[in-house]
């Protein structure tokens, strides 16, 4: 059973807004547009990791740094 989460950095899962970012099925994590009103620090501007682990073992991509 594999399970992919995005995380930020401090290790603390990253929150699902679907107004404003989203984890899509295949893994990929998906920023919409937004106006100036909606920028929230620590969606926009912020570090995330991906961590994917199955039977086998658990993989962390490398840092992806993130700045609206």
């Amino acid at each position: 059973m594999e399970w992919l989460a995005w995380a930020k950095v401090e290790w603390s899962v990253a929150t699902t807004n679907h107004e404003l970012v989203y984890s899509s099925p295949n893994g990929s994590l998906i920023f919409y547009p937004f106006s100036a009103d909606k920028f929230r620090h620590e969606i926009h501007s912020t570090v995330y990791r991906c961590k994917l682990k199955n039977l086998v073992g658990t993989i962390l991509s490398r840092e992806v740094h993130v700045k609206g």
